[in-house]
């Protein structure tokens, strides 16, 4: 059942990196008065107690090390600017449609709009270029001295800066992020519970096996004792249609479940341990994991997302 695994996998990847509530990120504060109504999925997650978690930094540089250009790039910053990226990003809001067409907000730790230009004046100079920036509405333009390239980027106080997720297109920032209004993503907003370390709501209309459709959701993940707990809930067209999802789902989980048992048991108990109820139209899905879990389940993750890589060809294996 493809949608009810598709939430249930949203929620298990939200509940790897969480912590107990708190007030609401930088990023996200920027922001929420000015998401627009073309956006249809946000998400807000603050690292700074995340990074108090045991396997916070190893899950960081694994997960850099699969992109070879992020991380030479973030090597060259460190290098160049004495900034370490993965210690000053103190939190990350992302606001898109279902094309991922949006923007990112990042909230800053240690550094401000200064830092980051004296960097760019530092990386451009190791080049043999100048940097060049100008002011374009609520926007700053960066270039280099010869090339046609601009970045755009929107500063909000001093560290909170956001860019598209095309940000040498001086229009797409505006799209995602200027003038709020009433909008689908919006009102789930309202409902989700933003001072969360990780949250999240999405606008989406899909179809269901046994008819109806879905048509939002909304979720968040929280410490409580010694487990971290997470919960979403789904939207769909009618209560009947709420109930039928569940008793569709629910074996699905225990399907997945019991496939993960021998490879992932700490990442299966998130299936097992999950139990899903209608209320009404919604459909409420809850999950919890030991604290003293989490290293286990992040490599679990990280071992499906990086495989070892194949033996050479023309090699044997020994006997």
């Amino acid at each position: 059942m493809k949608l009810a695994l598709a939430s249930v996998a949203t929620l298990a990847a939200v509940s790897l990196t969480s912590t107990a509530a708190h007030a609401e990120s930088k990023s996200w504060g920027a922001i929420k008065k000015k998401v627009t109504a073309a956006n249809t999925i946000v998400v807000s997650a603050d690292f700074v107690p995340m990074r108090k978690l045991p396997a916070f930094d190893a899950a960081v540089t694994a997960l850099v090390s699969m992109e070879g250009e992020v991380k030479g790039a973030l090597e060259l910053i460190k290098s160049k600017c004495s900034i370490d990226v993965t210690k000053v990003i103190s939190d990350v809001t992302v606001v898109m449609n279902e094309k991922e067409e949006g923007a990112v907000a990042i909230g800053l730790d240690g550094v401000e709009q200064k830092t980051v230009e004296a960097c760019l004046t530092t990386l451009a100079s190791g080049e043999g270029k100048k940097l060049k920036s100008k002011k374009s509405g609520t926007q700053t333009v960066y270039s280099v001295e010869g090339e046609k390239d601009q970045l755009h980027l929107t500063w909000i106080g001093k560290d909170v800066v956001v860019l598209s997720t095309d940000p040498m297109n001086p229009k797409a920032l505006g799209k995602a992020v200027g003038k709020s209004g009433k909008s689908a993503l919006n009102t789930i907003i309202s409902k989700a519970k933003t001072d969360s370390a990780v949250w999240f709501g999405v606008s989406f209309k899909e179809s269901l096996p046994t008819g109806g459709t879905v048509t939002a959701a909304h979720g968040r993940v929280e410490i409580t004792g010694d487990k971290l707990m997470g919960t979403a809930r789904i939207t769909t067209g009618a209560a009947n249609e709420a109930t039928t999802f569940v008793q569709q789902a629910v074996p699905e989980l225990q399907k997945e479940s019991k496939k993960m048992q021998s490879s992932a048991p700490e990442f299966a108990s998130i299936f097992s341990n999950m139990t899903l109820k209608a209320d009404g139209a919604d459909v409420e899905a809850t999950t919890s994991m030991p604290v003293k879990a989490l290293d286990k389940v992040v490599q679990q993750l990280l071992s499906v997302a990086m495989p070892p890589p194949p033996p050479p060809s023309g090699t044997r294996k020994s006997l």
